[in-house]
């Protein structure tokens, strides 16, 4: 009887291990699939999130390129027409001088006896505004005042949108040396914004002599030389101002093409630059001028705009083609692009 229940206990025992030992395996099996399936999973996420990291950084560089070029040169035309609008709007104040007879109003004192000062007031005045109403200047300095409100409205939406930019890119390339570069942008910018205070300073003392200074001019040859020594100031004033505008924009713009240069080099650089072949082709990126000559060099060295701006989509097409002809390295003929064959490789 104890045999035959040991027996069995042991014939049992021998048929349900083999159960155990297939359900251990088949656990130990889901368990490895599923680490394995997750591992897998987090490695496609993490390049996935690289590719649209990388995707986003190209994006938002060549955002920066087009935000620069329309910004600047919006900021160039609203100080030059304000400059424009207060040389003329003061030119025309000095030249109306010489429609003053101040012999006549000499004579008139001397014929009378005693100076009437109101009367010669009163003639001063009308010649003056008969003659501001007549003024050419006067008119053009007004037509550039217009200009310049209206391209007010035209900065406020481009600096807008290119701060937007700036910010975006402080995001995607948070590191110290890009936090440097966009400061460097921003004084750069504070300069650009001097400069209606500067103009104002500058031609002060010519309005103020203008305000006072035809009062004390007695007779009509010390008008002309009166006339003559403020156009001659005002021009010196004008001679100052245009190079100060023309420093201060190429300073803005050399600070943001600072940035652009790292953000293009940080793009390449092999830290940045595994597993990106989405849009570039092995190590042209297409935020450089390269690249756009290595379509052409790869399309016979000439292209149609059209053809070539669809291959480059990626690219401120514009930009980089402006910058190529400039040195040398393309030829713009109407719609057609063609590389300079010292520049063929």
């Amino acid at each position: 009887m104890d045999q035959n229940i040991t027996g069995m206990i042991a014939a049992n025992v021998t048929l349900i291990q083999p159960w155990y030992a297939g359900a251990i395996a088949l656990i130990g099996a889901a368990l490895f699939g599923a680490v394995a399936a997750g591992l897998f999973t987090i490695y496609r996420d993490g390049q996935n999130n690289k590719k649209e990291l990388k995707n986003n950084q190209i994006r938002a560089v060549n955002n920066l390129r087009g935000r620069k070029h329309t910004m600047l040169q919006s900021k160039a035309s609203y100080y030059s027409a304000l400059s424009e609008h207060m040389n003329q709007s003061t030119y025309a104040k000095i030249t109306v001088t010489r429609y003053i007879d101040y012999d006549k109003i000499r004579s008139q004192r001397v014929s009378e006896g005693t100076p009437d000062m109101e009367k010669a007031q009163q003639y001063v005045n009308e010649k003056v505004d008969s003659s501001l109403r007549k003024s050419l200047e006067l008119k053009e300095s007004l037509r550039q005042k217009i200009r310049y409100e209206k391209l007010q409205g035209e900065i406020a939406k481009n600096d807008e949108r290119f701060w937007e930019t700036i910010g975006l890119i402080n995001t995607l390339f948070s590191n110290n040396k890009v936090d440097e570069l966009i400061s460097a942008i921003k004084d750069a910018d504070k300069e650009l914004g001097k400069l209606e205070e500067e103009y104002q300073e500058e031609l002060e003392p010519i309005r103020e002599k203008i305000r006072i200074h035809p009062g004390f001019i007695k007779s009509n040859p010390e008008r002309e030389k009166w006339v003559s020594d403020m156009i001659k100031n005002l021009d010196d004033v004008k001679n100052l101002m245009y190079p100060n505008l023309r420093s201060k924009i190429d300073n803005f713009d050399s600070k943001i093409e600072y940035l652009l240069n790292y953000l293009e080099y940080v793009l390449i650089d092999k830290e940045y630059f595994n597993g990106c072949r989405l849009f570039c082709s092995d190590k042209i990126c297409p935020l450089t001028p390269d690249y756009i000559l290595w379509i052409l060099t790869n399309n016979g060295g000439q292209m149609k705009l059209n053809k070539l701006r669809r291959c480059a989509a990626l690219a401120d097409i514009d930009t980089i083609l402006e910058r190529l002809a400039r040195e040398g390295k393309i030829r713009i003929t109407g719609e057609t692009i063609s590389i300079i064959d010292d520049h063929q490789t």
